[in-house]
């Protein structure tokens, strides 16, 4: 099953009524970041 993608001006899925980058995006790019650091420290 495919995930639709959410584009930064649609409203975020989690229904807060905001447009996702000024939402979710900002807690997807925190999360890519953790996942980076961690592989860098681990490697």
């Amino acid at each position: 099953m495919k995930k639709d993608k959410v584009g930064r001006n649609d409203l975020c899925p989690c229904g807060s009524g905001l447009k996702y980058k000024k939402c979710c995006l900002k807690k997807e790019i925190s999360e890519t970041e953790n996942i980076k650091t961690t592989y860098f420290q681990k490697y």
